[in-house]
């Protein structure tokens, strides 16, 4: 059994060609089925082929999003210094952050995340008045070998999301407390020891080895700890805290109903509404868009951001409805401010949120909020064209072409007609035998959500002028035809008709817990929407069918 590797061993790994071998990665002598200490129970169920298969995971690194709260989890006193974070390789976002087909080590990653975790140290040993927390114990002076190894083993497991083995133990004392005793200072074996966990391959990355599965040389049973360390980031977005990781010691995530019940309780965690509010926001863009928008004022960005997270958390979390019903709503979750701001959404008369009805606005669910409607601000005003990209690529999973390399994207050069008017430029860029092929695929599905500008507030005519009406008129493209609609709630009811936005939902749903998405992924995005379907829509079920299956618990070997 190998002792924890420094993370520095990841720029080897990847020389030699092998990053995404968890053996390779784990050490060169375990291989899958080896018996190790500390090993919890699996689920060894050989999967039934007509099942979802959810084996086919590569190895996860932490995004820089789990990163930070895993950390803020460990050093609860210390927040992490985000200028570091920052100068992590970016996250490779498709859709969602935690994409593993663009996680490659690197000399950046290595550097980045040593300063990481020597500041976090010199931090936590600093801070005299919160350190004891994470240590456990009150050191009687430099060499108090019981207080450390009481440390050791208990922030070990955390920060490694398993136990560790005597082995490790006994490394970790024997490298540390020398320099404790050089120094005259306990914590001092402290900080190196944080510095070293946080430097860990076995931190950074989600290595899973698993055991051997009678019949089924497929794949390998994730362990405890494994399924654990899956379960945690998928619904909270950070690992496993002390409570998971006793459930997956006593064998309780070993079978389908053990992780159903640890799923349902996580996800009625405040943690898990966080993740499941973040889910969709990076899903529909506001996740990035809506904070860097400089069109909106920020407590109006803070008050839009507040108004969705509790659109999804009143249907998901606690009326655990039909997931379409988020986008059907005819009611708001706005201030007076965000009222006045929007300007067709009747005041609640109250300086906090509360849920008021859209009265006679055309507003409705989802579409109608200022988050939702900034998402493709990349001009002065609203582009049709970026809005039905965004909802033909997100909502219905039908990517749009590249336009030539002679088109300029990143300008506001719409052409302007005679009129001065912006819509018709881009209509006659739909007109445009050249582009209409692409075009009206977007500019259409745009033109219904036009009557709200970028900040998602009412308006009848451009910026431009009264010279310049909007009538909201737009039309969505689908395999069954054509759909004209008008305006948010319209919008939302010809999605919901439609099959591929049912599709779409639960391929994203797919790609975010597995952290990759093919073709190849396709019958078990078929047989996981007949589950979603034949459960009300429901996405909370969803998921808990998901963590459920045999095969989340297994990983496909090659």
């Amino acid at each position: 059994m190998k002792s924890s590797l420094p993370i520095a061993l990841l720029l080897t790994v990847t020389a030699s060609g092998c990053l995404g071998e968890t053996k390779i990665i784990d050490s060169g002598d375990d291989q899958p089925g080896d018996s190790k200490p500390g090993d919890t129970t699996p689920d060894n169920t050989v999967v039934d082929p007509t099942q979802p298969n959810l084996s086919g995971t590569q190895l996860r690194r932490l995004t820089r999003q789990e990163l930070t709260m895993t950390l803020k989890d460990l050093l609860p006193s210390i927040e992490p210094n985000a200028e570091l974070v920052r100068q992590l390789p970016e996250d490779t976002w498709k859709v969602f952050d935690n994409d593993s087909t663009g996680q490659a080590a690197s000399a950046l990653l290595v550097t980045g995340l040593n300063s990481i975790a020597e500041d976090e140290a010199t931090r936590l040993v600093a801070d005299t008045a919160n350190r004891g927390t994470v240590v456990g114990c009150a050191p009687t002076g430099p060499a108090d070998e019981a207080c450390y190894l009481t440390f050791v083993k208990a922030f070990g497991r955390r920060a490694l999301r398993r136990a560790l083995t005597p082995d490790e133990v006994n490394l970790y004392k024997t490298t540390f407390m020398p320099i404790a005793a050089s120094d005259a200072d306990f914590y001092s074996a402290v900080a190196g020891t944080v510095s070293a966990l946080l430097q860990d391959v076995e931190f950074v990355y989600r290595v899973e080895v698993g055991t051997a599965i009678a019949g089924d040389p497929s794949r390998v049973a994730l362990n405890g700890y494994e399924t654990a360390t899956r379960l945690s980031f998928l619904l909270w977005g950070t690992g496993p805290d002390n409570g998971l990781l006793d459930r997956a010691e006593q064998g309780g995530l070993a079978n389908a109903d053990g992780r159903r019940a640890a799923a349902t309780a996580m996800l009625a965690d405040p943690r898990g509404q966080r993740q499941i509010n973040r889910f969709h926001a990076m899903w529909m863009g506001y996740e990035s868009s809506l904070p860097a928008s400089s069109a909106i004022p920020a407590d109006i960005r803070n008050k839009m951001r507040a108004e969705v997270d509790a659109l999804f958390t009143k249907v998901v979390f606690e009326e655990k409805g039909s997931w379409f019903d988020v986008l059907t709503r005819k009611e708001a979750f706005v201030d007076d401010a965000l009222a006045a701001y929007y300007g067709d959404v009747p005041a609640p008369g109250s300086a906090t949120a509360k849920w008021t009805s859209y009265g006679a606005s055309s507003r409705a669910g989802l579409f109608s909020t200022g988050a939702f409607l900034n998402v493709g601000n990349k001009f002065t005003d609203t582009s049709p064209t970026q809005r039905g990209k965004m909802i033909r690529e997100r909502l219905l999973c039908t990517p749009i072409a590249l336009p030539p390399p002679t088109v300029s994207v990143n300008v506001d050069n719409v052409p302007i007609t005679a009129t001065g008017c912006k819509n018709d430029g881009y209509r006659a860029t739909v007109a445009n035998p050249a582009c209409t092929s692409c075009h009206s695929q977007m500019d259409k599905v745009g033109f219904g959500l036009e009557r709200f500008d970028l900040a998602g507030r009412f308006r009848t005519f451009e910026p431009a002028g009264p010279q310049c009406p909007i009538d909201g008129a737009g039309e969505l493209q689908m395999s069954t035809g054509i759909s004209p609609f008008n305006g948010p709630g319209d919008l939302a009811q010809h999605l919901i008709a439609n099959a591929q936005f049912e599709d779409c939902l639960v391929k994203q749903v797919f790609h975010f817990t597995q952290g990759r998405v093919d073709d190849t992924d396709a019958p078990t995005i078929s047989k996981l929407g007949a589950q979603f379907r034949s459960n009300g829509d429901r996405l909370d079920t969803l998921i808990l069918d998901m963590v459920a299956q045999p095969s989340f618990a297994q990983k496909a070997i090659q």
